[in-house]
């Protein structure tokens, strides 16, 4: 059997643990990106704003809050750590990359990577990571009231993240995130003008 075959095995547990989550979550995504996307081409009126209006307010959910369905689902399916952060920062990698790839239209570079400060776009990387630190808490208190394994629940590093990043996105939306957004605006000036 070639590698790619025993890769994508469904004997193969790392399979199970970590890709068939994982990409069938990054699958969903991609099918609610090209629907809304592709609906902006639909003549009939009705049909155009339900799959805009419905299908786009699905798509932001799912950017949003993501993680909070992959990190458990990859959790419980046994993936290790590191497969846990990789398999639920999927989705938001991609959409930063396509965003990148969009400002890279009228942008050089630089300010296409810079636009991933943008406030949006920074709070939805930030709050990937906060969320991938409240799953594991979630799980971890799961695992311990169901499983009966005696398991540690606040654990150091998800505690940190969820702290950290917090206190970040408290000060990107201080003030309606005018402090935050005449900082980006500052930088930028700095860099690029």
């Amino acid at each position: 059997m070639s590698p790619i075959k025993a890769l994508f095995s469904h004997s193969n547990p790392l399979f199970k643990q970590f890709i068939f989550p994982a990409l069938f979550s990054l699958g969903v995504f991609w099918l609610m990106f090209w629907t809304y996307y592709l609906s902006w081409n639909v003549d009939n009126r009705l049909l155009h704003f339900l799959l805009t209006d419905v299908v786009g307010a699905l798509f932001g959910f799912f950017l949003m809050f993501n993680v909070l369905f992959v990190y458990p689902l990859l959790y419980f399916k046994g993936a290790s750590s590191t497969q846990r952060m990789t398999g639920s920062f999927l989705i938001t990698l991609f959409w930063c990359l396509k965003e990148f790839y969009r400002m890279t239209e009228f942008y050089t570079l630089g300010e296409s990577a810079f636009f991933l400060l943008f406030p949006i776009q920074a709070n939805i990387i930030l709050m990937s990571f906060g969320f991938m630190g409240l799953s594991e808490l979630a799980c971890r208190c799961i695992t311990r009231k169901y499983r009966k394994i005696e398991l540690k629940v606040l654990t150091p590093l998800p505690l940190s993240i969820v702290i950290i990043v917090l206190g970040i996105v408290i000060f990107t939306l201080h003030d309606g995130g005018v402090t935050y957004f005449f900082l980006y605006n500052d930088l930028y000036k700095f860099f690029f003008m």
